[in-house]
């Protein structure tokens, strides 16, 4: 940076990326740019050459740098965009890889407990086989710690699951509550148009009682065809056509 005086000084902190100054420069040339056109000062002709410079000067504008992929770096420490890969030496694993990891860690709570009792014994008895005692209890809790981030996938696929068949119970409680209350409306409908409707005589009355009962007949009857030819599908027997009136038996004629 630069003082107005003729000594310079240098600064602690350092100076701003390229890309930045470069975004700050044409945001500057915009911002005087916009200015202009509302003032409204100045001909068509020096706006045009203006505008052309600015794309000029644009045209070199460095554009910022890409974005990381793997790895990117700050402060001199290295990072990964990856998810950390957790994973056990073959000396180090306690578990059986096949078997249930919920039954395995139960297992192992197990033996880590009676572990650490057995290493504080020792550490109060002052024992000099300590420091073996405490690697079991490391290696033991480093094999826990494995059991959990594989039963962490496990535990979200459960739960989303859980999710989703709790939104399946209340849609379909929301189905049976509306089927109800279409079913209410509808009888109140037939309810209010039955007293809306005038007074019929004992005729009228009759007849539609016959006609229901013939109606109820019909539906009876289809539905016994239609069991009919259900049983004839699944015994599969040929269905025969209506059989006329048996013949006469024909007289042989009499020998002469």
């Amino acid at each position: 940076m630069e003082s107005g005086n003729s000594e310079g000084f240098i600064s602690g902190f350092p100076p701003p990326p390229y890309y930045w100054v470069d975004c700050m420069h044409s945001a500057c040339l915009e911002q005087q740019q916009q200015q202009q056109q509302q003032q409204g000062g100045g001909s068509g002709a020096a706006q045009q050459q203006q505008q052309q410079q600015q794309q000029q000067q644009q045209q070199f504008c460095r554009p910022p740098p890409p974005m990381p992929e793997d790895h990117w770096s700050a402060f001199g420490v290295v990072y990964s965009l990856g998810p950390p890969e957790v994973s056990l030496e073959a000396d180090s694993c306690l578990y059986t890889p096949g078997a249930p990891p919920k039954a395995e860690l139960q297992r192992l709570f197990a033996a880590h407990v009676a572990a650490c009792m057995r290493f504080l014994n020792e550490l109060a008895a002052g024992a000099a086989d300590c420091s073996n005692s405490l690697r079991k209890v490391a290696r033991l809790h480093r094999n826990l710690l494995h059991l959990l981030l594989l039963l962490r996938h496990q535990q979200a696929q459960q739960q989303v699951l859980q999710r989703l068949q709790q939104q399946l119970k209340k849609r379909k409680q929301a189905a049976d509550s509306l089927k109800r209350a279409l079913a209410l409306s509808l009888k109140d409908m037939q309810h209010a148009l039955a007293l809306a409707a005038p007074p019929r005589t004992p005729n009228q009355q009759q007849q539609q009682q016959q006609q229901q009962q013939q109606q109820q007949q019909q539906q009876e009857q289809q539905e016994q065809q239609q069991q009919q030819e259900q049983q004839e599908q699944q015994t599969g027997s040929p269905t025969g056509g209506p059989q006329g009136p048996p013949s006469a038996p024909q007289e042989t004629p009499n020998a002469l």
